[in-house]
């Protein structure tokens, strides 16, 4: 057994922090529960004191006295692909700038997981909290309303939101992709979408369906994804078409991670892109651009989602007044079209 312990040592505390800074036990304190009020110069000693003595704090019992920890959440669909990993990114960099922490929770595109996770996260008493969607069960709504912790709902428009948002009208952004692809002359083209049980997915359809409407085109019926956030998806979608000799002009999926399992399995089993079949994404992952044929897609500005949605809960929590921003998107067109 070891000599020393960390009871024979004696517990670090907050005023041990304070006399190795030389400043009050009330501004360590503040440091770490409200850490936006304090001069940067100052949180930057009291912070590194923490570190060097090893002080400890109990979250719990300063979110009993403040009513809220220095976290901000952040509830996502899924952390399976890049498309929100850049959102977390953005996030985290303003957290960390104004002493805060980045939590993030996965819903798995459940509306009764995220009511859940909802729950779970208030208990905690975040400072914030960031939710992608605006489609949410009714006590969910009904829970963050009551809990007067400011909220921002991200990656779409509503007109009647929880509190915030940041987002873009994937309505629009569906309607843009397609009027891009009757532009450049497809007539034929088909909507790769999931299920009833993904909003954004619906809305982006929806758009599809009015560009075709307006332009006097057929609407072929649309494809719906039981798995819709992988590569293998859109390869074992891309298969299924080739061995159905059932190819249309164009296809427009809704991200690109299925899109470009589909592009990629086109190519390997000889189909010429966009010759014999065009291929369009939505999301604008980092690698998009660089597929051979670089593949068409709707820009999101996804760093700017995550860290404008950070920024919004910390001057709400200061005070400020609720904000909706559109950061808006961007149709990119590239060799696969």
């Amino acid at each position: 057994m070891k000599n020393g312990t960390n009871k024979d040592k004696g517990r670090v505390t907050m005023a041990d922090v304070a006399r190795a800074v030389g400043v009050s036990h009330m501004t360590v304190s503040r440091v770490l529960r409200d850490p936006v009020r304090v001069q940067p110069g100052t949180r930057q000693r009291v912070e590194e004191a923490i570190r060097r003595i090893g002080y400890v704090p109990d979250l719990v019992a300063s979110a009993l006295v403040t009513k809220r920890t220095n976290i901000i959440a952040m509830i996502l669909p899924t952390v399976s692909t890049s498309i929100f990993t850049d959102a977390i990114k953005g996030a985290s960099d303003v957290a960390r700038e104004a002493g805060l922490q980045i939590i993030v929770a996965e819903s798995g595109y459940s509306l009764e997981r995220e009511e859940q996770i909802v729950a779970s996260l208030l208990g905690h008493k975040p400072m914030g909290m960031m939710i992608v969607g605006v489609t949410h069960t009714a006590r969910t709504i009904e829970m963050l309303d009551q809990s007067g912790v400011p909220v921002v709902e991200t990656w779409d428009q509503a007109p009647d939101p929880i509190d915030s948002i940041v987002g873009f009208s994937n309505h629009d952004a569906g309607r843009a992709m397609t009027d891009a692809l009757i532009e450049l002359g497809y007539r034929d083209i088909v909507f790769v979408g999931a299920g009833l049980d993904e909003a954004r997915s619906r809305k982006r359809y929806a758009g599809y369906q009015e560009a075709m409407r307006a332009a006097g085109l057929a609407i072929p019926p649309s494809s719906t994804l039981t798995e819709w956030v992988s590569v293998r998806s859109g390869v074992a979608f891309a298969r299924q078409l080739v061995e159905a000799s059932s190819l249309p002009q164009a296809l427009f999926f809704l991200n690109d991670a299925v899109a470009t399992g589909a592009l990629l399995e086109f190519l390997r089993l000889g189909i010429r892109v966009p010759e014999e079949v065009a291929v369009a994404g939505f999301g604008g992952f980092d690698y998009s651009e660089f597929l051979v044929p670089s593949l068409t897609t709707v820009e999101i500005e996804r760093y700017a989602i995550g860290a404008s949605g950070a920024r919004i809960i910390i001057e709400r929590a200061q005070g400020a007044p609720a904000i909706i921003k559109n950061v808006g998107f961007k149709v990119m067109l590239r060799e696969s079209t």
